[in-house]
């Protein structure tokens, strides 16, 4: 998890069934109490009969302000072998509320 130096925003891992895994945003004022997880969670999650169908782990997160977007690389399964995925949020805003 990486907390960004622009807002107190992190990534976590969040195991629903011992084989499905995925991807959630939480944020604070402060960095340490008053989290507030986003209405959008998951924010990432497997996709049935892909390269990551198991499961996604193991999140880094970044915010790219030259292209105004948040990059996630994450590793992903399907049984065997695992991989390193990206995806690609555009702009700052993240979804939450108020």
């Amino acid at each position: 998890m990486r907390i960004t130096k622009v807002k107190k925003e992190l990534s976590y891992e969040q195991q629903a069934l011992i084989h499905e895994i995925f991807f959630c945003v939480a944020r604070s004022p402060d960095g340490v109490t008053r989290w507030q997880r986003n209405k959008h969670n998951p924010i990432l999650s497997p996709t049935k009969d892909a390269w990551d169908g198991d499961a996604c782990y193991k999140p880094t997160v970044m915010w790219e302000p030259e292209n105004n977007r948040w990059l996630l690389w994450y590793n992903g399964r399907h049984a065997a072998p695992e991989y390193i995925g990206m995806a690609i949020h555009e702009g700052y805003d993240l979804g939450f509320e108020s």
